[in-house]
Protein backbone atom coordinates (compact mmCIF):
# COMPACT_ATOMS: atom_id res chain seq x y z
CA UNK A 1 0.00 0.00 0.00
CA UNK A 2 2.44 2.31 0.93
CA UNK A 3 4.86 1.94 -2.42
CA UNK A 4 1.64 2.64 -4.50
CA UNK A 5 0.57 5.83 -2.32
CA UNK A 6 4.31 6.94 -3.65
CA UNK A 7 3.29 6.18 -7.29
CA UNK A 8 0.44 8.02 -7.00
CA UNK A 9 2.36 11.13 -5.06
CA UNK A 10 4.77 11.05 -7.86
CA UNK A 11 2.22 11.53 -10.45
CA UNK A 12 0.20 14.00 -8.75
CA UNK A 13 -2.64 12.40 -8.43
CA UNK A 14 -2.86 12.92 -4.58
CA UNK A 15 -2.50 16.59 -4.32
CA UNK A 16 -5.11 16.85 -6.78
CA UNK A 17 -7.44 14.41 -4.76
CA UNK A 18 -6.94 16.49 -1.67
CA UNK A 19 -7.53 19.65 -3.47
CA UNK A 20 -10.50 18.65 -4.83
CA UNK A 21 -11.50 16.55 -1.39
CA UNK A 22 -11.37 19.73 0.35
CA UNK A 23 -12.95 22.02 -2.68
CA UNK A 24 -15.87 20.00 -2.61
CA UNK A 25 -16.41 19.91 1.08
CA UNK A 26 -15.91 24.20 1.01
CA UNK A 27 -15.32 26.32 3.79
CA UNK A 28 -18.47 25.98 5.52
CA UNK A 29 -18.51 22.33 6.07
CA UNK A 30 -15.09 21.32 7.37
CA UNK A 31 -16.68 19.76 10.64
CA UNK A 32 -18.42 17.25 8.17
CA UNK A 33 -15.47 16.01 6.53
CA UNK A 34 -13.76 15.79 9.89
CA UNK A 35 -16.92 13.42 11.15
CA UNK A 36 -17.16 11.31 7.68
CA UNK A 37 -13.14 10.29 8.41
CA UNK A 38 -14.14 9.56 11.68
CA UNK A 39 -17.09 7.23 11.10
CA UNK A 40 -15.00 5.40 7.76
CA UNK A 41 -12.15 5.45 10.43
CA UNK A 42 -14.24 3.60 12.78
CA UNK A 43 -16.19 1.03 10.57
CA UNK A 44 -13.06 -0.19 9.67
CA UNK A 45 -11.56 -0.23 13.27
CA UNK A 46 -14.93 -1.80 14.38
CA UNK A 47 -16.62 -3.99 11.78
CA UNK A 48 -13.29 -5.50 10.69
CA UNK A 49 -10.99 -5.33 13.87
CA UNK A 50 -8.06 -3.97 11.34
CA UNK A 51 -6.01 -1.51 12.97
CA UNK A 52 -2.81 -1.65 11.13
CA UNK A 53 -4.38 -1.34 7.80
CA UNK A 54 -4.97 2.58 8.52
CA UNK A 55 -1.49 3.31 8.88
CA UNK A 56 -0.64 4.21 5.24
CA UNK A 57 -3.35 6.30 5.06
CA UNK A 58 -2.84 8.38 8.26
CA UNK A 59 0.09 11.05 6.25
CA UNK A 60 -2.87 11.15 3.57
CA UNK A 61 -5.56 12.60 6.60
CA UNK A 62 -2.47 14.59 8.17
CA UNK A 63 -2.25 16.32 4.11
CA UNK A 64 -6.54 16.65 3.94
CA UNK A 65 -6.65 18.03 7.62
CA UNK A 66 -3.82 20.53 6.86
CA UNK A 67 -5.51 21.65 3.58
CA UNK A 68 -8.55 22.41 5.97
CA UNK A 69 -6.20 24.66 8.45
CA UNK A 70 -6.65 22.45 11.39
CA UNK A 71 -2.99 21.35 12.89
CA UNK A 72 -1.45 17.82 12.88
CA UNK A 73 -2.37 16.94 15.87
CA UNK A 74 -6.27 16.85 14.88
CA UNK A 75 -5.33 14.88 11.55
CA UNK A 76 -3.66 12.32 14.31
CA UNK A 77 -6.72 12.43 16.60
CA UNK A 78 -9.00 11.79 13.35
CA UNK A 79 -6.94 8.83 12.55
CA UNK A 80 -6.62 7.48 15.94
CA UNK A 81 -9.81 8.55 17.97
CA UNK A 82 -12.23 6.78 14.70
CA UNK A 83 -9.96 3.75 14.80
CA UNK A 84 -10.01 2.56 18.56
CA UNK A 85 -12.94 3.78 19.28
CA UNK A 86 -14.38 1.64 16.75
CA UNK A 87 -11.96 -0.94 17.54
CA UNK A 88 -13.34 -0.42 21.43
CA UNK A 89 -16.68 -1.14 20.42
CA UNK A 90 -16.43 -3.12 17.06
CA UNK A 91 -20.17 -4.77 16.36
CA UNK A 92 -18.56 -7.69 14.61
CA UNK A 93 -14.63 -7.71 15.55
CA UNK A 94 -13.18 -10.78 15.18
CA UNK A 95 -10.70 -10.45 17.85
CA UNK A 96 -12.83 -8.85 20.58
CA UNK A 97 -16.72 -10.43 19.86
CA UNK A 98 -15.66 -13.29 18.25
CA UNK A 99 -13.42 -14.53 20.38
CA UNK A 100 -14.78 -13.69 23.68
CA UNK A 101 -18.07 -15.41 22.25
CA UNK A 102 -16.05 -18.63 21.54
CA UNK A 103 -14.49 -18.56 24.79
CA UNK A 104 -17.62 -18.03 26.85
CA UNK A 105 -19.50 -21.02 25.11
CA UNK A 106 -16.73 -23.50 25.51
CA UNK A 107 -17.34 -21.94 29.81
CA UNK A 108 -20.71 -22.80 29.16
CA UNK A 109 -21.69 -19.26 30.46
CA UNK A 110 -23.69 -18.70 27.18
CA UNK A 111 -25.83 -20.91 24.93
CA UNK A 112 -24.09 -22.50 21.95
CA UNK A 113 -26.63 -21.15 19.59
CA UNK A 114 -24.66 -21.28 16.64
CA UNK A 115 -24.95 -17.58 16.32
CA UNK A 116 -21.50 -16.40 16.17
CA UNK A 117 -22.45 -12.39 17.32
CA UNK A 118 -25.41 -12.74 19.61
CA UNK A 119 -26.37 -9.44 20.49
CA UNK A 120 -25.36 -7.65 17.55
CA UNK A 121 -28.04 -4.97 17.51
CA UNK A 122 -27.27 -3.74 20.78
CA UNK A 123 -23.51 -3.73 19.64
CA UNK A 124 -24.28 -1.77 16.78
CA UNK A 125 -25.36 0.94 19.15
CA UNK A 126 -23.06 0.78 21.18
CA UNK A 127 -20.40 1.21 18.41
CA UNK A 128 -22.57 4.29 17.17
CA UNK A 129 -22.54 6.36 20.21
CA UNK A 130 -19.02 5.92 21.00
CA UNK A 131 -18.54 6.89 17.52
CA UNK A 132 -20.69 9.80 17.89
CA UNK A 133 -19.28 10.79 20.76
CA UNK A 134 -15.63 10.79 19.37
Amino acid sequence: VGGALEVYKQTGAIDAGISNLVNQFGAGSKTALLVTLIVVFSAIGGFLGRIEVLIPFVPLVVAVVLALGYDSMTAVAVCTVGTMGGFLAGPTNLYTVGICNSTLQKLGLISQSGDLFPGLGLRIAVWGIITLTS
